[in-house]
């Protein structure tokens, strides 16, 4: 008989006794969402002696120095130390260091938190194939869940003597805040629109061109479409009678107005939004059907029915009516839906310093038909709960790397684009935009510090766009976990600003503290642009106390 399945918890002591039991003494971690449960026990252990372990605790937020932090360390003492990290991107970034430690035969110990074994190869966030990751260079690793430990070696290259030089362990964690509530009995049947009265379409990333076609077709099937603000999709007015905004509790409205959401669709990229999350795990939610329809073979969901196809032919696929739009249920839907809409505007006219607040302002001063780039986490997420959507905006182009989810290079990612944008890009855009924008959380920039580099050799190529501006929104740290665990540890607290180091850069620069009675963002701007000199880096610090006012007014906690 199976033994039963290990928890989060029980994953986490597991492997980090046995980290103290390979005479690990120091650990570096990296904070995450997916590896919380490991903080948790080591945040727990330095004041209860019986779970066997208790470590020096090193915090850092990047992982590529941190991995370079515990080979110096390791190679200096002569024992082991770790580095424990989250999922996706962040796993990537310890290969240099494990290269080092393997030409050093450095015993480093990489614990990388990984999604449940389900979600390989399906493209959800944060999912990728990490299992053997460090190739070569981790001759000894563990793939680990909470049912089985399934040993991994590469045979190829050079082998080092036991006990020499790097190792890989991989940890597969459940969902952090849904442990307690996986769902049994998931649907496994093929996905069949026939059998679907009450669909709702998500539609993610999408080109321009793309867009205009997603546009036509959802108009023709008539049913509700959330829009996020990479399908381009986001301000199209023609789509304003379907559109519904999405929020936590989506679902329990659409059931309370008549229209029980029974399939999902969703239309190009894998999904932002928490909504997206909700499909793995939420009570109902988990339970409906999904069908992904994309031209890159990722279904964004382990259960879900992928139709890969260009999504350009969309308009060929034929579904069943009835049609949302004009419904009873689409009446009251809607205007409960609206209804809510309201009431998010209401609080961001209460708490103007609060961070939603600076990405309302940000979105209404930025030019009509501008490049927006989006840095992960925090501001894609508060981009598409706030942006004003009037159809004036409809010529901008959103953009962000959202492949993988990971906050790395994306500074750089920004640059780049915007000095192809308008020759002819991927996009779909053929003249240049009036500006080019990039909203990064701190932590974002900080990890892409050297960025501006590239700067010069656009420069000298011909390609340096003229007219950019880089808006860091500054909280301290990594906020994003704040809400969702509420405790210092997953907080990478700092006191960095950024007017040094767009000075080293020559990088025109502005700061607006929020926290200051009487600033605004939106007159920030608009005095700045009338005289000429809007800076390069807008550094904003928004009001911590308004941002926690805000949330907990509007998620109801």
């Amino acid at each position: 008989m199976p033994s039963p399945r290990k928890s989060n918890r029980e994953l986490a002591l597991q492997t980090l006794q046995d980290l103290a039991g390979n005479g690990v003494r120091t650990v570096i971690v990296c904070p995450g969402a997916r590896n919380s449960a490991w903080i948790e026990a080591v945040v727990e252990s330095s004041t209860d002696a019986s779970l066997g372990f208790r470590f020096e605790v090193l915090n850092h937020f990047e992982e590529r120095a941190a991995g370079f932090a515990a080979l110096g360390r390791a190679r200096a003492s002569g024992r082991p130390v770790a580095v424990l990290t989250t999922s996706g991107s962040a796993v990537g970034e310890l290969l240099p260091a494990a290269m080092e430690a393997f030409y050093t035969g450095t015993r480093v110990f990489f614990l990388t938190a990984d999604r449940p074994r389900r979600f390989r190869g399906t493209g959800s966030p944060q999912a990728c194939e990490q299992v053997g990751i460090l190739g070569v260079y981790c001759s000894e690793g563990l793939d680990i869940d909470g049912e089985s430990t399934q040993p991994f070696a590469f045979a190829t290259g050079p082998k080092l003597p036991a006990g020499r030089g790097p190792v890989h362990w991989n940890v597969c964690f459940e969902e952090p805040q849904s442990e307690s509530q996986l769902v049994a009995g998931l649907p496994a049947a093929p996905f069949d629109m026939s059998e679907a009265r009450y669909p709702l379409v998500i539609v993610g990333e999408l080109s321009r061109d793309e867009s205009r076609i997603v546009s036509t077709v959802l108009r023709n099937w008539g049913y509700p479409v959330i829009t996020e603000a990479l399908s381009q999709l986001s301000t199209d007015p023609s789509l304003d009678e379907l559109r519904i905004e999405s929020h936590r509790d989506l679902w329990q409205e659409a059931l309370a107005n008549g229209y029980p959401i029974d399939a999902v669709i969703r239309i190009g990229g894998v999904p932002t939004l928490r909504l997206w999350r909700d499909l793995e795990v939420h009570p109902e939610a988990s339970k409906i059907p999904v069908l992904s329809i994309s031209s890159l073979p990722f279904s964004g969901l382990p259960r879900a029915k992928t139709l890969h196809m260009l999504v350009g032919d969309l308009y060929r696929l034929t579904v069943p009516a009835p049609r949302f739009f004009g419904t009873d249920s689409y009446r009251a839907w809607r205007n409960a839906n609206h209804a809510r809409r309201l009431d998010l505007l209401g609080l961001l006219g209460r708490h103007p310093g609060s961070e939603p607040a600076v990405f309302r302002s940000l979105s209404e001063q930025i030019p009509e038909n501008a490049l927006v780039y989006l840095g992960n986490s925090l501001p894609i997420r508060e981009w598409d709960l706030v942006a004003h959507r009037e159809p004036r905006f409809a010529a901008r182009t959103i953009a962000a790397s959202r492949g993988l989810n990971g906050i790395d290079g994306q500074l750089s990612t920004f640059f780049g684009m915007m000095s192809a944008t308008g020759s002819g890009s991927a996009d779909g855009t053929t003249t240049a935009p009036a500006e080019s924008w990039a909203i990064l959380g701190d932590l974002t920039a900080l990890y892409d510090s050297t960025a501006p580099w590239i700067l010069r050799e656009f420069e000298r190529s011909g390609a340096a766009p003229s007219d950019w501006h880089l808006a860091i929104v500054n909280n301290s740290g990594g906020r994003i976990f704040d809400r969702v665990f509420g405790k210092p540890a997953y907080i990478n607290e700092h006191s960095i600003g950024f007017e040094e180091w767009a000075q080293q850069w020559s990088l025109s620069y502005a700061r607006i503290d929020l926290r200051t009675p009487g600033t605004s963002v939106v007159q920030f701007i608009k005095t700045l642009r009338e005289s000429g000199s809007l800076p390069q880096v807008i550094e904003i610090i928004p009001d911590a106390v308004a941002t926690a006012v805000f949330w907990k007014d509007w998620e109801g906690t």
